[in-house]
């Protein structure tokens, strides 16, 4: 019996230290990613993705940060506007000085603009953090609806794959596979239409009218 408790605590022991070894390389590889994240948000990589004629755009954030002034550099001298599609869901910490960035607070079924009047809807990092299906679904009709003949709606996340499952630990949960990104588009009528693979946990997809 005394043996068996032994083994018992000692499997429990080699579970634990092993759990936390993950959680701890999940983290590194976190810090990482964010160190050469940091570097791709130079963003130059994007204009393989825009549309060719670019004049104006919405830009969609969850929580403003600091890429959202070099994606408007990027993106310059189109004209735009910063929406937050989560800022009516929980209060939203900014690194921007107010007078930075204007950011109009949305809901991801009632983006402003009227049909046809944006180039490029582009969604960074926003995505996922609609969590329920419905959200999404909302958020692809309305860039579909937004959308001028030519434009494009362009979406850059992070996909949930054995590799980000592996790299992130359970931090890959809050990430959808690209089969629900598929999903969401072909319901709003828009199809992939240009890839760009940014690093190896993230991806760039444009997607146009199909």
């Amino acid at each position: 019996m005394r043996k068996a408790v032994r083994v018992a605590v000692a499997a429990g022991a080699w579970t634990a230290l092993a759990g936390a070894t993950w959680f701890a390389l999940a983290r590194l590889a976190t810090a990482v990613s964010l160190r050469r994240g940091a570097e791709l948000q130079r963003w130059r990589w994007l204009h393989e993705l825009l549309p060719l004629h670019l004049r104006r755009f919405l830009l969609v954030t969850a929580g403003v940060d600091e890429s959202v002034p070099a994606l408007r550099s990027v993106l310059a001298p189109a004209r735009g506007l910063v929406v937050d599609v989560i800022a009516h869901r929980r209060a939203v910490v900014s690194l921007l000085r107010p007078e930075t960035v204007r950011v109009v607070p949305a809901r991801p079924e009632s983006l402003p603009g009227r049909p046809g009047s944006v180039d490029v809807v582009l969604a960074v990092f926003a995505a996922h953090e609609l969590r329920e299906p419905a959200e999404r679904e909302a958020l692809f009709a309305e860039a579909r609806r937004l959308l001028s003949a030519d434009g494009r709606m362009v979406l850059i996340e992070q996909h949930r794959t054995v590799r980000t499952l592996a790299a992130f630990g359970p931090g890959a949960w809050q990430f959808y596979p690209s089969q629900e990104w598929r999903r969401a588009a072909a319901l709003a009528g828009l199809k992939v239409v240009a890839t760009r693979q940014v690093s190896p946990f993230v991806t760039g997809w444009a997607l146009a009218a199909g």
